[in-house]
């Protein structure tokens, strides 16, 4: 019974320390005991940027929908994993959602053949997908200050 009771101070002070070194990590949950995601505002530069075949876009081009801003890489295990799920997204939100998944990747070709594993699910949605090519990381580390991949931005 001794140990049980050190134990549970035990984890109760690691949580509250933990929670006291970094709370934005600490999840907040309703009512209903559904996590809600932590959101903030910040102000969007108005970037440019080329999709596989050099034509140029600026963010500014899809004012008016949700753009789901997504930062990868084919080498990204998780990347991997999300981009089936913000397809998905897509699929139910077709007319109001864009999706701008904007590549680390330095070669074309293993773009490409990344798309080609998911042509079927994105066959439906394919004209709200731009895929963005970022091989010298000029906007998601310079303007982003991208860290770690995937990382997704929801824009309105």
């Amino acid at each position: 019974m001794k140990n049980l009771l050190i134990i549970i101070v035990s984890s109760v002070v690691i949580f509250g320390f933990g929670y006291l070194l970094d709370r934005d990590s600490v999840p907040e949950f309703d009512e209903n005991a559904k996590l809600i995601s932590h959101s903030f505002e910040m102000e969007i530069p108005n970037f440019k940027f080329e999709d596989l075949n050099k034509k140029e876009y600026s963010i500014s081009d899809f004012k008016g929908k949700v753009v789901m801003l997504n930062f990868w890489a084919t080498w990204c295990g998780p990347c991997l994993e999300e981009f089936p799920e913000l397809v998905n997204v897509l699929k139910t939100y077709k007319k109001d959602v864009v999706l701008v998944a904007i590549s680390n990747d330095t070669n074309k070709k293993d773009i490409k053949k990344f798309l080609h594993k998911f042509k079927k699910e994105i066959e439906s949605v394919k004209a709200n997908i731009i895929i963005g090519y970022d091989p010298n990381k000029d906007i998601s580390s310079s303007l982003f200050n991208i860290l770690k991949l995937p990382e997704t931005f929801i824009l309105n």
